[in-house]
């Protein structure tokens, strides 16, 4: 199953990362004085649009069977619930015992979030609490997911490569192994940045995927933090001449 949808579970892992660092403070273009007044109808959109491209990556990865059985334990779990009480799906498939089941709880989590965020839209008007709210409770749901967190590890294999076999040969033949490690490390971080933008599209004219973009961007954002960040720490390795030419 991941092998056949290797691309779409990168997107997916994708756009986990960015929701959840569209709720990370300082990212947003905040203030301490415009926090409590602003309404952010417009940020929940956001994040309803690209909860509806999980939805459906989801809908493509999750086997037919397994998704069937899940919408029938999901309506008798509805209708009988006060007969039979020991049929909650969530309970099962929480245990996360294989990656189906992990992926099956991204899925009730999000249509859950989906039903929630659609509710709280109807408001005139939404404050940071509701915000974050929202936000911690993404957070939550992707920290307890045990196949398909995308915080499991710093460097994920799957989608962290350095995509150009001369940098690749020019990296192994650094003697030094801290030297080799950072500058690895340092274009690791660029290939990714590039990756991520693979999935961004401003030329569209759907709303869904001009949000989806929107939350790329932001990730987008904090890597480039992270880069510079990276950077700056390490400014003794790089300012030794031979390793200018690298970076």
């Amino acid at each position: 199953m991941v092998e056949k949808h290797f691309r779409i579970i990168s997107e997916l892992k994708i756009l986990l990362k960015a929701l959840d660092r569209f709720f990370i403070s300082g990212v947003l273009p905040l203030t301490e004085e415009n926090i409590t007044l602003k309404d952010f109808s417009n940020e929940l959109n956001v994040v309803k649009d690209v909860i509806l491209r999980i939805l459906s990556i989801l809908e493509v990865i999750i086997p037919e069977s397994i998704k069937n059985a899940y919408w029938l334990r999901k309506y008798a779990e509805t209708k009988f619930f006060s007969l039979y009480p020991n049929i909650s799906i969530i309970e099962d498939i929480r245990k996360q015992d294989k990656p189906e089941k992990s992926l099956l709880l991204l899925y009730d989590s999000f249509i859950n979030l989906k039903g929630i965020i659609s509710d709280i839209l109807k408001s005139e008007f939404i404050s940071y609490t509701s915000f974050k709210n929202v936000g911690d409770s993404i957070k939550k749901e992707l920290r307890e997911n045990k196949y398909f967190s995308p915080f499991q590890r710093d460097i994920d294999p799957e989608i962290d490569k350095i995509e150009n076999n001369n940098i690749s040969t020019i990296i192994k033949n650094i003697k030094d192994k801290n030297i080799r490690k950072y500058i690895a490390l340092f274009y690791i971080y660029i290939f990714r940045v590039l990756k991520y933008l693979q999935y961004v599209d401003i030329s569209s004219h759907n709303k869904i995927t001009l949000n989806n973009s929107v939350i790329l961007l932001f990730l987008l954002k904090t890597e480039i933090i992270l880069i510079t960040d990276f950077l700056n720490k390490g400014k003794k390795i790089v300012n030794e001449t031979k390793l200018k030419d690298l970076l």
